[in-house]
């Protein structure tokens, strides 16, 4: 499962005011199903004080999956990857949810249930201000 979304999001960087790749979570020990805000600061290495927000991964993905009129065919190329990546990420981890951990510069995991249980997904950095 981890194998199949690195390879999907291989060399696609997040866009935002900084641009990112994304990372492998595997946290098999982390129970998916009662994954709490402190557990999801705990994943992404930070304070208990750091806001945590959650989001359906269709929101998440909303602006790198849609074409522009726009984009040159380089984007176009990319926007179709992100697309592919979604849907990976619908069959693979149905349960899937988004937390954005922090403000101004936030980690970013998008995460569901692996085999056995353990949260499983990408992570990536976002930074907003």
């Amino acid at each position: 499962m981890l194998k199949s979304l690195l390879v999907a999001s291989h060399g696609l960087l997040f866009i935002s005011e900084t641009d990112a790749p994304f990372t492998g979570v595997d946290a098999p020990a982390v129970p998916f199903a009662s994954l709490d805000d402190a557990g999801v600061r705990r994943l992404a290495g930070r304070a208990a004080t750091e806001p945590v927000e959650r989001r359906s991964v269709d929101d998440f993905f909303r602006n790198a999956v849609t074409a522009q009129p726009w984009h040159s065919p380089e984007e176009k190329v990319t926007v179709k990857r992100y697309q592919a990546l979604v849907a990976l990420v619908h069959q693979t981890l149905p349960d899937a949810r988004v937390y954005r951990v922090g403000a101004i510069s936030l980690d970013v995991l998008i995460l569901g249930t692996g085999p056995g249980g353990g949260a499983l997904g990408l992570a990536t950095k976002v930074v907003e201000t």
